[in-house]
């Protein structure tokens, strides 16, 4: 995380984090959180896709995105750029669209990957078990 990204949180205030808590100003997070993006910090990618899916937008819910086109955009950079947690919430966001073979290589990817966090490891493992073998 660099300092670009600290910033975006500031706007966000108390209680941000990766699970898409309400962002308190979200225009003044983004524009700081786009220039840490354009700089290649795949955490505030995921940033962005948890404020284009929504405040209620949680790793495990089952609530819709609001902004699918925004939030598989910023997930799908995150994860193609390597980072685990990006990888289970593109995964995510295609299991709750139907899409079950994207979704279910999604999450073999996030759990193959050295850079998911540990809470996010317990859920995809969990979301895993509804996949075929």
């Amino acid at each position: 995380f660099d300092a670009l990204g600290w910033l975006g949180d500031t706007y966000c205030g108390p209680g941000w984090n990766f699970e898409g808590i309400k962002c308190a100003d979200k225009d003044g997070a983004i524009a700081y959180y786009q220039k840490a993006a354009a700089a290649g910090i795949t955490d505030v990618m995921i940033h962005l896709g948890n404020i284009a899916c929504g405040d209620s937008w949680q790793l495990d819910s089952v609530l819709h995105c609001l902004d699918q086109a925004g939030g598989k955009l910023w997930f799908e950079k995150s994860a193609l750029a390597g980072n685990g947690n990006g990888m289970a919430l593109l995964g995510k966001l295609y299991w709750m669209y139907y899409e079950d073979e994207k979704a279910c290589s999604w999450f073999r990817k996030a759990l193959a990957s050295d850079t998911i966090g540990d809470i996010s490891r317990q859920t995809v493992t969990r979301w895993l078990l509804s996949c075929p073998k």
